[in-house]
């Protein structure tokens, strides 16, 4: 118990001790812990939203990129007859009358 009074009079007795005690400064981060973790406007919630916003764009230039791929596939489709039915028999399996059709299936 005496190591204990030793060791706060020491602090007590440091020169940082007047500046954290101040009341301005206790008021002061008090707030400034309320705004960083408790506020409905914290900085946690705002790193959040920068973050789904940061995920959004990245979907969106994915998505976009898809949407190219799949124009240029239609436009593919849509000048050739040969592609159309290459497109179908790959797809969906289609095939000619007199024809069989053997899907043989990987994983």
């Amino acid at each position: 118990m005496n190591l204990l009074k030793k060791y706060l009079v020491r602090i007590k007795e440091s020169r940082w001790f007047d500046y954290i005690s101040n009341k301005y400064v206790l008021v002061t981060a008090a707030l400034l812990v309320w705004l960083l973790f408790f506020d409905q406007n914290s900085f946690m919630n705002y790193a959040s939203v920068k973050y789904d916003n940061f995920m959004n764009h990245r979907m969106i230039r994915k998505l976009n990129a898809d949407i190219r791929t799949t124009d240029e596939k239609l436009r593919e489709l849509d000048s050739d007859l040969d592609s159309l039915e290459k497109f179908a028999r790959e797809q969906y399996f289609f095939h000619k009358e007199n024809e069989t059709v053997f899907v043989v299936e990987t994983e």
